[in-house]
C-alpha cells in the first residue's frame, strides 16, 4: 500500500490490492479499536481469521488500524481533559467497524469519555473516506433510557445517542442484547441498527435442559417475561414469573410468583443486564423459598461494582450479595458475557461464567460486510444455535 501510494496507479494496481485485501461491494474491511475495545477488537480479529484458516483462505490477515497512543489506542486523552482520536493509517474506501465497550470496568474511562472516543473515531473514518462505519457495542449504553420516567421532566437518551452517533457519521450499529429493541426506531432510518438476540447464547447455555420435566424457565420480574416466554418455548420448558413492585425509595418487594413450580427442581432464568443484582438476589431467595434446588442465571450485560449506592443512598456490597446468592439460595452458576470487562474480584468468583461473545459480533460482522442475511446464523432460525459453548 504505502509503495502503491507513492506511484501513479494503474488499473492493474487496483486489481492487485483488490485481490490483496478482504473486499467486497462495501469496500475493504478495516476493524478499528477504541482504547475500551481493544481486547474485544482482538478477539473478534482472532476469530474472524481462525474462520478464514479453516475455510482454506490462509494468504487472508484482517487489517486492523491500532492507534499509536498506549496499547495500539487511537485515541488519547490531553492534560486539560478533552480527548483527541487519530488515525494510524490510510481508511478511504474501507467498510469499517468500530469495537468499544462503552462501560469496562477494567479501566478507569467513563461511559461517557469512551462515547466520546467513539464518535471521534467515526468522525474520523469520515471525513478521511471510510466507505461504512459500523460502531460494534457489545452493550448499547443509555439503551434503558428508551422513555422517560412518567410525568417527568427527563429527555429520551437513547435517542439523543442514536442521534449523536448519527452525526460522527455512523451508518449502522451491531449491538448485543440491548434492554429493548424499540431503540430500533430512533436510529432508523439514518443507522441501520443490527441487535443480536442474547436468546441465542442463553439457549446454547441451557440445551442440555431441552425438554426435562424436573426444570422450568424462570423471570426475575414481569418486564422479563416476554423473553422468558420465548426462551421456554425454545426449550420445550414451562415457565414462572416473580412479580415484584419498586417502591419509590428504591427497594423491591415481592407480590408472589406466576407459574406452577410442583415438581420442578431446576430453575434457568435469564436477565439482559443487572447493576446491582438486587433484583436477582430477591428473585433467587423468592423461588428458592417457593422450593426449587437449583438456579441457573444467564446475565447478558454484568454492570457491577463491588458497591454500589443506590438513589435512596443506600450501600450494597454486590459481591457479597452474589456470593450469598450462590450460598444461601442454591445459585449454582451465573452466566454472562465478556461484553462488559470484569475486574478481577469478578473473575475469581467459581461459579461466575464468563463467555466470550466475539464470535457472535464477527459473525454478524462478516455477514453485514458481504451483504448476506445477519440473522441467518442465530437461533431461533436454526434449531440449536450455531455456536456452542
Amino acid at each position: 500500500m504505502e509503495k502503491l501510494a507513492k506511484k501513479f496507479v494503474t488499473p492493474q494496481d487496483y486489481q492487485r490490492l483488490i485481490s490483496e485485501r478482504l473486499y467486497s461491494h462495501r469496500g475493504w474491511l478495516l476493524m478499528v479499536p477504541c482504547t475500551s475495545g481493544l481486547e474485544m477488537c482482538r478477539n473478534i480479529v482472532a476469530a474472524y481469521e481462525r474462520n478464514l484458516k479453516e475455510n482454506g483462505i490462509d494468504d487472508k490477515r484482517v487489517p486492523v488500524a491500532y492507534g499509536e497512543f498506549k496499547d495500539g489506542s487511537p485515541g488519547r486523552v490531553f492534560l486539560d481533559g478533552e480527548l483527541q482520536t487519530r488515525l494510524p493509517c490510510h481508511v478511504a474506501g474501507s467498510d469499517a467497524y468500530v469495537v468499544q465497550c462503552l462501560h469496562n470496568k477494567q479501566l478507569s474511562k467513563s461511559v461517557n469519555d469512551n462515547l466520546m472516543e467513539l464518535k471521534l473515531t467515526g468522525r474520523a473514518l469520515k471525513v478521511h473516506g471510510a466507505n461504512h462505519i459500523t460502531a460494534v457495542l457489545p452493550y448499547l449504553a443509555y439503551s434503558r433510557g428508551d422513555k422517560p420516567t412518567y410525568m417527568q421532566r427527563e429527555p429520551v437518551t437513547s435517542k439523543l445517542v442514536a442521534d449523536e452517533l448519527l452525526n460522527a457519521g455512523f451508518d449502522a450499529v451491531i449491538s448485543y442484547h440491548p434492554h429493548t429493541e424499540a431503540v430500533r426506531g430512533f436510529f432508523e432510518p439514518g443507522i441501520r441498527f443490527i441487535p443480536i438476540n442474547g436468546l441465542d447464547l442463553a439457549v446454547s447455555i441451557a440445551w442440555q435442559y431441552k425438554n426435562r420435566k424436573d426444570a422450568i424457565v424462570i423471570a426475575p420480574d414481569v418486564g422479563s417475561g416476554s423473553t422468558a416466554r420465548h426462551f421456554a418455548d425454545g426449550l420445550g420448558l414451562d415457565f414462572a414469573i416473580s412479580d415484584k413492585t419498586r417502591k419509590a425509595n428504591g427497594d423491591i418487594d415481592s407480590l408472589g410468583i406466576l407459574g406452577h413450580l410442583e415438581g420442578k427442581k431446576i430453575g434457568i432464568g435469564t436477565e439482559d443486564e443487572t447493576v446491582t443484582c438486587d433484583t436477582l438476589y430477591r428473585a433467587s431467595m423468592w423461588y428458592h423459598q417457593a422450593g426449587l434446588e437449583e438456579i441457573i442465571w444467564i446475565v447478558s450485560h454484568l454492570k457491577v461494582d463491588e458497591r454500589m449506592v443506590k438513589e435512596n443512598g443506600k450501600v450494597l456490597n454486590v459481591l457479597k450479595m452474589m456470593e450469598d446468592m450462590h450460598t444461601k439460595f442454591n445459585v449454582t452458576t451465573i452466566h454472562t458475557t465478556d461484553s462488559i470487562p470484569q475486574t478481577e474480584a469478578f473473575q475469581k468468583l467459581d461459579f461466575l461464567k464468563i463467555h466470550i461473545i466475539a464470535e457472535r459480533l464477527m459473525i454478524a460482522i462478516n455477514h453485514l460486510f458481504y451483504e448476506v442475511s445477519i440473522s441467518g446464523p442465530f437461533w431461533p432460525n436454526t434449531e440449536q444455535p450455531f455456536f456452542k459453548d
